[in-house]
């Protein structure tokens, strides 16, 4: 009974050594065929950073990071970047390895300009996606503007264009930005609404330097960036509401009557002045 029991665990263990070695042979034959991808591609690259037998050593160095990260994932990024990405993954850290794996498959050569730095690491690393996607797309300057305002800034940056983008600097250059009364929550409003956003904001940042407006904005952005509500600066005050509502507020009743009346009091003096002239006219041949 305990020769069969013996031999029972032998032949267990047998076959879970059988099935972990077939197991490690489907993923090296996956390694080594990213390898070779690589040295094809990356020939260069691969012999200046490895020597003649780099092959062998990026199959090596893939097999150790795919063990701890994943096959797909890591010879897909490397496929993407080639041997540099091993001496990104030896930068970064093992907290900040697999983040930086993800973004350079999903982005390929752009992740580089992100990741090979300590401080858009850092970035990427607390604020994630959105702060990469706005590094890559509008580089130092979202950089800025990531560092100042965090994740409201990396997702407004992430959503607009170039023009948008620079205007969203300046602003921050200026001082409008940090004057506005909610500046975090705009940049919210940029990074659900994108470009319009940032256009209405860049014709109304002094507007909203007014808390009352900024928090309407802010609040219920819609309104104010289809034109239903409007913002309207006549000498220190701002009006604010419906169009015609607006256009009511906005005129100056007092100046509005003054001309009025001085308008119907040139009229009435030309009427009757006129009248006078005629009379002398003919006061003057009655008398010839």
């Amino acid at each position: 009974m305990r020769l069969r029991a013996i031999v029972f665990v032998n032949a267990l263990v047998l076959v879970m050594l059988t099935a972990n070695n077939s197991f490690a042979g489907i993923r090296s034959a996956v390694v080594e065929q990213a390898a070779e991808t690589i040295s094809r591609v990356f020939g260069r690259e691969v012999v200046e950073e490895f020597g003649e037998t780099g092959t062998a050593i990026v199959a090596r160095k893939l097999e150790s990071l795919a063990a701890k990260h994943g096959e797909e994932l890591v010879t897909d990024a490397a496929k993407k970047i080639g041997p540099r990405m091993f001496r990104i993954v030896e930068e970064v850290g093992e907290d900040g390895t697999f983040k930086a794996l993800k973004l350079m498959s999903r982005r390929g050569d752009e992740a580089v300009w992100v990741v090979s730095k300590p401080g858009r690491l850092s970035l990427f690393m607390k604020y994630g996606d959105d702060a990469a996607d706005a590094m890559i797309k509008h580089r130092e300057i979202s950089e800025a503007i990531v560092s100042q305002y965090g994740g409201a800034g990396a997702k407004a940056m992430s959503t607009v264009g170039g023009r948008s983008a620079r205007r969203i600097a300046m602003m921050s250059d200026s001082g409008d930005l940090a004057r506005m009364a909610d500046a975090t929550g705009t940049l919210r409003v940029i990074g659900k609404y994108g470009d319009t956003a940032a256009d209405w904001i860049w014709r109304h940042k002094g507007a909203l330097a007014v808390s009352a407006i900024a928090v309407a904005f802010v609040s219920d952005p819609e309104p104010f960036l289809s034109g239903a509500t409007e913002v309207v600066c006549l000498g220190p005050k701002y009006f604010v509401g419906p169009v015609a509502e607006i256009a009511a507020k906005s005129i100056n009743w007092n100046l509005w009557v003054s001309i009025t009346t001085a308008v119907m009091l040139c009229l009435l003096a030309f009427k009757f002045g006129g009248r006078l002239l005629a009379r002398n006219s003919h006061a003057v041949a009655s008398g010839s």
